[in-house]
């Protein structure tokens, strides 16, 4: 999965399959807080 960002300021996206994805979000925002997630 290797594309071009095509905006750099865009909010980085994490889907939540119900297995993990709310600790994945977490393990974002602890290592790049002033990151936007959506």
């Amino acid at each position: 999965m290797s594309s071009p960002v095509s905006d750099p300021n865009a909010p980085i996206g994490v889907f939540d399959s119900g297995v993990g994805g709310l600790t994945v979000a977490r393990a974002i925002l602890d290592q790049l807080p002033n990151e936007p997630i959506l």
